[in-house]
């Protein structure tokens, strides 16, 4: 491993090693590199300068995740009541949602559209049956996949549930142009986040 440029090395009694933190590599190189530097000059021991902005870069405060994260959890205790007058929770909602726009799907179309996992999605869709809201039925050309419709109630219930997002959208301080906004930017972030 190349030892990096790192100016005037500080020691005292040519037993400690001062090196300030590189802002290019992450903490074990730096680790590492002032190891070499150890051994290089033969000192017993050694003291990492950690930089002050990088630290300030690990504040709850500044960063992005938290108030998504947050905001999310909001979200969804802001819908609770109302879904709750219709019997319905977050993610049975979510499920409606999709099949109110698309009518049948195949239980891998809705974890697509959802991004929920067979694992989640099952139980979903079983306790959403057992309330008479959807019928489950194996596909006439693909007996591995299961297809997932509306009853009659679960159609009826679109009705019940149409003012749902006026209601939550009346409780939020912004406009309706600054939520098209948010939710385009997060639909870019979600796009592009798996490429990081």
């Amino acid at each position: 491993m190349a030892l990096p440029s790192i100016g005037t090395v500080d020691s005292f009694k040519k037993n400690i090693l001062f090196i300030p933190v590189s802002q290019h590599c992450n903490y074990n190189d730096n680790v590492s590199f002032a190891q070499l530097y150890c051994a290089q000059y033969k000192l017993r021991y050694l003291c990492i300068v950690i930089n002050v902005e990088d630290n300030k870069k690990l504040l709850l405060d500044n960063q992005l995740c938290f108030p998504i994260y947050a905001l999310a959890r909001d979200i969804i205790a802001a819908y609770r009541p109302l879904l709750e007058a219709i019997d319905l929770t977050y993610p049975q909602y979510l499920a409606l949602l999709v099949l109110w726009e698309k009518q049948e799907q195949s239980v891998s179309q809705l974890g697509d559209q959802l991004d929920l996992d067979s694992g989640t999605l099952t139980p979903l869709l079983k306790r959403l049956e057992q309330k008479g809201l959807v019928n489950r039925k194996r596909s006439a050309t693909d007996e591995r996949s299961v297809l997932i419709s509306l009853t009659e109630s679960g159609s009826g219930l679109r009705i019940k549930a149409a003012n749902i997002p006026a209601t939550l959208l009346k409780s939020l301080p912004v406009s309706v142009d600054e939520l098209e906004t948010l939710r385009g930017i997060i639909c870019k972030i979600r796009k592009n986040i798996h490429k990081i």
